[in-house]
């Protein structure tokens, strides 16, 4: 009976090691998991910021070509891929401020540029942050 007790014990003993080592694997698997899933999340959002931001660029340059050709252009809204974008044109004479505003999957860029008509010059470009 007392040889039975010591296996028991001992038995007893082992399967709780068993379970605290399995408990600890399990939470440091869960926690690396949830570490990837974040890191995966962080780098879409920095993909998509960057595409929004290509497409603002693309439509800036859009708005230079087209209002170098057509001093009355005024703007538009333009499909690219899966985002769009805002074109908007202000200003009289011989000067104009271009403002874009590109979406791509709910993430927002934006890039503003002036630019003489007469010589047509680009007198600055830069990202409008909010």
């Amino acid at each position: 009976m007392i040889q039975t007790d010591y296996y028991f014990k001992k038995g007893s003993v082992v399967l709780i090691a068993v379970l605290v080592i399995s408990a600890i694997i399990l939470l440091i698997s869960i926690s690396l998991v949830l570490s990837s899933i974040d890191e995966i999340t962080m780098s879409s959002s920095e993909e998509y910021s960057q595409g929004a931001l290509a497409i603002a660029d693309s439509c800036l340059e859009e708005a230079l070509l087209s209002l170098n050709r057509n001093n009355n252009y005024s703007g538009a809204i333009l499909n690219l891929g899966d985002g769009s974008c805002t074109i908007e044109i202000e200003g009289t004479g011989n000067q104009r401020v271009i403002s874009v505003s590109a979406e791509l999957n709910h993430y927002v860029r934006k890039l503003r540029a002036e630019v003489t008509l007469s010589p047509f010059a680009l007198v600055s470009r830069y990202e409008v942050t909010e």
